[in-house]
């Protein structure tokens, strides 16, 4: 099937399935809590994570009572369980490190944790309840962070992620620096941050983590877990643009602009 890209944008749709349970029993009402007629204000979000049965949004726009678009950069909304479309500014909020002069640039998700990624700063919450007095700070790192929301993703062994200055393991509530041994060469790198590029996939089959630097990256550079060594693969189209995604068959995909198709970024057989 075909795939399209298109431009970046903070503006998002997201759905959600309401069962039917056959008898008529079960109504909007009573499966959401509240009347049909009901209109929540709607907020724009650039990055989300489900931790429970909550869901979590930060980098917010939304439109205050004269109509005017605010953005919140270190709030995070978050829902009661299982009603992971009702998400209010002002109502239900967590706002993380206001004054470090940072803003949310991922929120990631893992051992009922939330993760917050800024651009220098990383802040672990642990999530216990629904009210915000329960979300437990467990640690606050400095110095590092992640410069992009596709430049994180899970591994067997923790969660990667990047910034200019490294790539990172993050276990629990410890960071190893992944990328010490080619350091010089990767900040020597250039970060086309604002075209999208900067993105980390987990190929399963090889057991290797990909850093793609670019957007069109002719070359990107591949940590092995079992041999803890890094590599560079060649020989690539320079189509390649989006985030990775994994697909069924533990093949590490991504969309290549030049056939319009999601694809295997390369076989594991090679």
């Amino acid at each position: 099937k075909n795939a399209f890209a298109c431009t970046v944008s903070t503006d998002k749709v997201a759905t959600w399935y309401l069962p039917n349970d056959g008898l008529k029993l079960a109504t909007y009402n009573s499966l959401t809590g509240r009347a049909a007629e009901t209109r929540l204000k709607p907020i724009k979000w650039n990055t989300a994570a489900v931790v429970g049965n909550k869901a979590f949004y930060a980098n917010i726009d939304f439109k205050d009572e004269n109509d005017q678009t605010i953005r919140e950069k270190n709030r995070i909304v978050f829902t009661d369980n299982f009603k992971l479309d009702e998400a209010v500014v002002g109502t239900k909020f967590l706002d993380v490190g206001k004054n470090d002069g940072d803003e949310i640039i991922a929120l990631h998700s893992a051992q009922n944790r939330l993760y917050v990624f800024k651009t220098r700063n990383i802040y672990i919450y642990r999530i216990q309840s629904s009210q915000s007095v329960n979300f437990i700070l467990e640690k606050h790192i400095t110095g590092i962070g992640c410069l992009h929301k596709h430049a994180v993703v899970d591994t067997p062994y923790g969660i990667c992620f990047a910034d200019n200055k490294q790539v990172s393991l993050l276990r629990g509530l410890e960071i190893s620096e992944l990328s010490l041994l080619i350091r010089d060469t990767y900040q020597g790198l250039t970060l086309n941050v604002s075209k999208g590029a900067l993105s980390l996939g987990y190929h399963g089959n090889i057991n290797t983590l990909v850093v793609n630097y670019d957007f069109d990256a002719t070359i990107m550079y591949a940590y092995n877990f079992d041999t803890q060594s890094w590599s560079k693969l060649n020989g690539f189209s320079g189509k390649f643009q989006s985030q990775f995604v994994l697909e069924d068959t533990q093949e590490l995909q991504t969309f290549d602009t030049s056939t319009y198709k999601v694809t295997n970024l390369f076989s594991s057989t090679t």
